[in-house]
């Protein structure tokens, strides 16, 4: 089982907003997986916010990109049962 460890909060309270936590954690999944392309997330990180209110996009982005960065895997081993 992989696990990804990233401080979302912290991370998004550095960024300026400690709403953006979850485009933070949004961040780290796409950094280790190849479900959806990160440029997509980008895509809609914009899209979503540009509508809602303009200047949250750069920090929502930089949340984003952080939580891409500032992340931690750790593996551990499964026993079958």
């Amino acid at each position: 089982v992989k696990v990804v460890e990233v401080s979302a909060t912290e991370i998004a309270v550095r960024q300026g907003n400690i709403r953006a936590a979850n485009i933070t954690a949004l961040g780290a999944f796409a950094a280790n997986t190849d479900l959806v392309k990160s440029e997509n997330f980008r895509q809609a990180v914009s899209d979503l916010f540009s509508g809602k209110n303009p200047k949250y996009v750069p920090i929502n982005l930089k949340a984003f990109e952080a939580g891409m960065v500032e992340n931690h895997i750790t593996t551990h081993q499964t026993t079958p049962h």
